[in-house]
């Protein structure tokens, strides 16, 4: 997989549908601004995505909030590097509206948290209900509750574990969307809450 490190600004390569962008962008309404492949699933929009081993608490069951933990804590240099097939360099953090943004590879990576949790996720999932099938799928076995969109060539891992929500999002130069590696990087961030 190849990832380049400068690219157009995201929702112009994404290819990403409009009611995709959409819940991305209200699960990430209150972030500053910070500056700016692997197998999709083939799942309906209904589907699930099965995560290897399982990161997080049970369904239900309350998770630590990640108290002074940062986004670029949650993805190390490391893992950012790995997911870009390329040195990422340190992220760039930023401090958003309840919670942390950190930027790796000129926004190739974006990793967002929001201290509204399962509100925030409820949010962007219900927005990409209604997105056209086999772009978006459920994924079990991490954190409290997981989604994936995947487009063009952009995938979005969305999860919240307790009173923390995590976004990633990862573009790459090919299709297609790096899904795996975004599911990859959030099953680390996961563990690390």
């Amino acid at each position: 997989m190849t990832i380049t490190a400068k690219a157009p600004p995201r929702h112009a390569r994404s290819g990403l549908p409009a009611a995709l962008l959409a819940g991305l962008a209200l699960s990430l309404t209150g972030c500053a601004d910070a500056g700016a492949g692997g197998a999709s699933p083939s799942a309906p929009s209904a589907g699930t995505v099965t995560s290897a081993g399982r990161t997080g608490s049970a369904p239900g069951a309350p998770a630590a909030a990640i108290k002074g933990m940062s986004a670029c804590t949650l993805v190390t240099e490391q893992d950012a590097s790995t997911a870009l097939g390329t040195a990422a360099g340190p992220g760039k953090s930023a401090v958003a509206s309840g919670g942390s943004r950190c930027i790796y590879g000129s926004g190739a990576l974006i990793i967002s948290t929001d201290a509204q949790g399962k509100t925030a996720y409820d949010k962007g999932r219900a927005a990409i209900k209604s997105a056209p099938a086999g772009t978006w799928a459920q994924v079990s076995g991490l954190g409290d509750g997981a989604f994936v969109t995947h487009g063009g060539l952009t995938a979005s891992v969305e999860f919240y574990k307790g009173a923390t929500m995590v976004s990633i999002i990862l573009s790459g130069s090919a299709p297609p969307p790096p899904t795996a590696a975004a599911l990859t990087i959030a099953r680390a961030a996961a563990a690390r809450m």
